[in-house]
């Protein structure tokens, strides 16, 4: 099974909820710990459509991120008829936590492609979706409960 944790870059909120779900960080992490998390504000440029590998969670199952723009529920329709045309039938579950990447922090990383201003814009945006992260961890709890698989 894959686990694809979606948001606008993948690499913000997306790279928090699958970390959660891998058990590499847990409901209360530190500022340095989620600026550390592989992948955290891994985007050069403000493309959506990549997708980071991050890990296994204690299932077995594979954990990635996306970056979707504002678009998760196209990427899900289109992730789940792109399965059909090449007949896989690998379970995917999607998780669009899109919405915890408050106003600041989508400021953050449109500031972080600039150089000069991406330490501060990083840690920002880590800052912001620290003060979230207990909602965040509930909510990707109760998502895998519900498991939208696609086969």
């Amino acid at each position: 099974m894959k686990i694809i944790f979606i948001d606008q870059l993948g690499c913000y909120a997306a790279v928090l909820a699958a970390c959660c779900r891998a058990g590499i960080i847990g409901a209360d992490p530190t500022i340095r710990e989620i600026c550390s998390l592989p992948n955290f504000a891994a985007h050069k440029d403000l493309s959506v459509g990549r997708l980071y590998y991050i890990g296994t969670d204690r299932t077995g199952a594979q954990l990635y991120t996306l970056g979707a723009g504002g678009e998760g529920r196209l990427m899900s329709v289109s992730i789940k008829d792109l399965l059909k045309i090449q007949e896989i039938k690998e379970a995917v579950c999607l998780v669009d936590v899109s919405k915890y990447n408050a106003l600041l922090t989508r400021l953050c990383w449109r500031v972080s492609i600039i150089p000069v201003f991406k330490p501060a814009a990083v840690y920002l945006a880590a800052c912001q979706l620290k003060k979230g992260m207990s909602a965040l961890s509930k909510y990707v709890t109760t998502q895998m409960d519900k498991m939208i698989k696609f086969d």
